[in-house]
């Protein structure tokens, strides 16, 4: 029986050929995006799993008040932990030196390089990052050691093996290559490049803190009972603390953490939900095109089945003939499916920064993948067969077939519609959102500014007035400053405590930059009220600048200059506020603008800020600063960003998501007006000898083309007005991820309802002219 229905699938494959390539591709192209969304989603779900006590690793987090959770803690906590309970099998503390580019050399060869950390020698016992080389028992254990990743060790030491090399940091302390590791797995939370000792750790300098816990840890409750013994502990050490602490585990951290002060940026679970989501979509309306057009078919072939059905065919044997080349069907969709998957694989990791393991998938998921296909062509086909196996030969005679299949399929259709409305209404609103990001006024200007990176071993200080008289006298350059860290730096501004005047707390946390007298003006930053710092005041050094947010916050809005101001931890920091700057974003859009204060130290310069004229060739220009550069600092190289090239990086992640979301976006539109192509076809068919008899009474061509578009125009139009709603939720959800964010306008769907309008029409308006101008004589020939 089965080889009969292989070869009545093969027979009719071949007769209905250019419908069964259509039905398959379509599919196949349902099955390639289902694949390629599982690719994404199972990265990203993987973080951190390739440790080997990942399941039992927590990231212990305190909180700074209602909205204030750090993901670094003090460092005495941790071995406070681990001594006092045995629940905790081991820990390690991890500090990110975010302010700490050094200059890295061997020999002749020299890199600022980012990525540095310390750790405690236990970090391998929490951590499984490999070794290339070294002990990781011992590679930790003495000062002035350093471990590196693969490539690093390859950039500094070309095919030498570097295990007991040795790197000079800041020309000036050296380190003892003590091992090489592995180059860090894509789907690790943590990012770095070298390792140092951890030390003597100071009071003041906070770290990230991973235990081990015994897996009958009840989390919940042992929460409870750190949280009473770290405030009986420290309270009076950490007076400004809560003592909420909350254990994150490690494998959610990815997706599930977005703190203050994270060790960098983590993914967005909310991005997961809308790919799979999205993945979900497209299978579908590849499902429902594929039983239109089974529908269609087996309408086609209603004289065929009522001859077999009066020559002896037993309901079961059509329902299985039709059911099994569904499935068949189904299978020949997947395998193309896979084969498009690993052609077009490698170019789709590159556009989303990934990397994907197309073998694996194969390996471990093609059988699950078989019984997957196999699946859908039961759901998408026992419709169909049903129909088939239900059909008298009396109702192939007079057509009844064809009314009963149409009301699924119209039905099918709208949902389809709605979906692709839906789908066309977020692409406006991402990329509406993505301009705004990209666009928007930020209250400072960073076009034409390059940060350059001036850490030296000596401190920028001492050469700051040559370096700053030098670049001045070039005539490309306009104005040229110098900070502890630029605009896109986030992670490096301090959040230091300070004693208000008229406040009565006195550990208000507010964001710091120390910053040289030219620094607002080199970043075009505005003035609310009072003045910028200046050379000609000598006792700027110990004064202070605030932002809007900072002033609102003391509500300090009309009254703020002369008021004084000072570090909770060092008392002769005093001053008073000599201005009051607009807010500015020196973070993504993602996060409010937050208190900000400005003051001079230059002993923390790290950046240097030069603000080229615009009307000069800026590589020319480039080039005459590296000269000037080099004159002043010769052991140290020129390394630029553009300021506002640097802050578009922030938004690397949204637009990986938005090129994901329009690619599928756009195989959802493809394979939607493909199934109304479909549709259009077969009621143009059906309607031929309607047509007919309406040119033979003297109905023009536009009046036909109208009556018989009717029926979609209607749609269209239904399906737009019910995704409005559907829409609105989901999107508004979305942008919620914003601190700024576009309003979603009553225009959106208007123009969503004439895209929708204008791709029916490109799509089936042949189709339509043809059928509306078609002769009589030939659609009435037998009547």
């Amino acid at each position: 029986m089965i080889p009969d229905y292989f070869k009545v699938t093969l027979r009719r494959a071949k007769k209905y050929w250019l419908q069964n390539l259509i039905n398959t591709f379509g599919l196949s192209v349902g099955f390639l995006s289902v694949i390629f969304i599982y690719l994404f989603i199972h990265h990203e779900l993987r973080y951190d799993q390739f440790h080997s006590k990942s399941k039992t690793t927590y990231r212990l987090t305190d909180s700074w008040g209602v909205d204030a959770r750090p993901a670094i803690i003090p460092p005495l906590w941790a071995e406070a932990l681990k001594d006092r309970f045995p629940e905790v099998l081991t820990f390690t503390r991890i500090d990110k030196r975010i302010r700490f580019n050094p200059l890295v050399a061997n020999g002749g060869v020299k890199f600022y390089e980012d990525g540095f950390i310390n750790a405690d020698s236990s970090f391998f016992d929490v951590f499984s990052f490999k070794l290339k080389s070294g002990d990781s028992r011992s590679a930790l254990n003495e000062p002035n050691t350093i471990l590196i990743t693969a490539s690093k060790a390859r950039k500094y030491f070309g095919n030498e093996d570097a295990l007991g090399k040795t790197l000079v940091l800041d020309n000036s302390q050296s380190y003892k290559v003590t091992g090489v590791l592995e180059d860090l797995p894509d789907q690790s939370h943590l990012n770095f490049n070298f390792i140092l000792p951890m030390g003597d750790v100071p009071d003041f300098r906070w770290v990230y803190s991973y235990f081990v816990v015994n897996e009958e840890v009840n989390i919940a409750d042992f929460e409870e009972k750190i949280n009473s013994f770290l405030k009986s502990e420290f309270e009076v050490k950490y007076k400004n603390q809560k003592f909420d602490t909350k254990f994150q585990a490690l494998e959610d951290i990815h997706l599930q953490s977005n703190l203050e002060y994270e060790f960098q940026s983590n993914g967005n679970i909310s991005y997961l939900y809308i790919i799979a989501s999205v993945g979900l979509i497209i299978l579908i309306i590849s499902v429902f095109n594929f039983i239109n057009l089974n529908v269609i078919q087996a309408a086609g072939r209603v004289k065929e089945l009522g001859v077999r059905k009066t020559l002896g065919d037993e309901k079961s044997q059509l329902f299985w003939k039709s059911l099994s080349e569904s499935i068949a069907y189904c299978l020949a969709a997947f395998l193309l499916a896979c084969l498009f998957s690993y052609a077009l694989h490698a170019p789709y990791a590159s556009l989303l920064s990934r990397s994907f393991n197309w073998s694996s998938f194969a390996t471990s998921h093609l059988l699950e993948g078989l019984i997957a296909a196999v699946v859908v062509g039961l759901l998408a086909g026992i419709y169909p067969a049903l129909l088939s196996s239900e059909l008298r030969p009396v109702d192939a005679l007079n057509g009844n077939f064809i009314l009963r299949g149409g009301k699924l399929r119209n039905i099918l259709l709208m949902l389809q519609l709605i979906i692709s409305s839906s789908l066309i209404v977020g692409t406006i609103i991402i990329y509406q959102q993505l301009d705004l990001l990209s666009n928007k006024n930020l209250g400072f200007d960073g076009s034409q500014v390059i940060a350059v990176n001036g850490r030296t071993a000596e401190g920028l200080e001492k050469h700051q007035k040559t370096l700053k008289s030098k670049l001045e006298q070039l005539p490309e350059v306009d104005l040229v400053s110098f900070s502890q860290t630029v605009p896109g730096d986030y992670s490096s501004m301090a959040n230091i405590a300070y004693k208000f005047e008229g406040i009565l707390e006195d550990r208000v946390g507010v964001r710091t930059i120390f910053v040289s007298p030219n620094f607002i003006n080199t970043l075009g930053i505005e003035m609310r009220m009072g003045r910028v710092f200046s050379d000609d005041y000598v006792r700027d050094s110990a004064t202070y600048i605030i932002n809007e947010a900072c002033a609102k916050m003391l509500e300090w809005e009309e009254d703020a200059i002369g008021k004084k101001m000072k570090m909770s931890i060092i008392d002769q920091m005093e001053g008073e506020v000599i201005g009051v700057m607009e807010d500015f974003n020196f973070a993504s859009l993602h996060t409010p603008i937050e208190p900000l204060a400005l003051m001079i130290f230059p002993p923390a310069f790290q950046k240097v800020l030069i603000r080229i004229k615009t009307s000069n060739d800026v590589s020319e220009s480039l080039l005459k600063i590296s000269d000037q550069w080099q004159e002043v600092l010769p052991n140290y190289p020129f390394e630029y960003q553009f300021l506002d090239k640097k802050f578009d990086l922030l938004y690397s992640a949204d637009r990986q998501f938005s090129s994901a979301f329009l690619i599928f976006t756009i195989i959802a539109i493809f394979l939607t007006y493909l199934g109304l192509f479909i549709s259009v076809v077969f009621e143009m068919k059906t309607r031929l000898k309607e047509v007919g008899v309406r040119r033979v009474i003297g109905a023009s061509v536009s009046n036909i083309i109208f009556v018989l578009s009717k029926k979609f125009l209607i749609m269209m139009f239904i399906c737009t007005l019910i995704c409005i709603p559907l829409s609105y939720m989901v999107l508004e959800e979305w942008l919620l991820n914003f601190a700024y964010s576009v309003d979603i306008k009553w225009w959106v769907y208007l123009v969503t309802l004439f895209s929708v309008l204008l791709i029916f029409i490109l799509t089936t308006g042949a189709k339509v002219l043809q059928s509306a101008r078609v002769s009589p004589v030939k659609v009435l020939r037998d009547d």
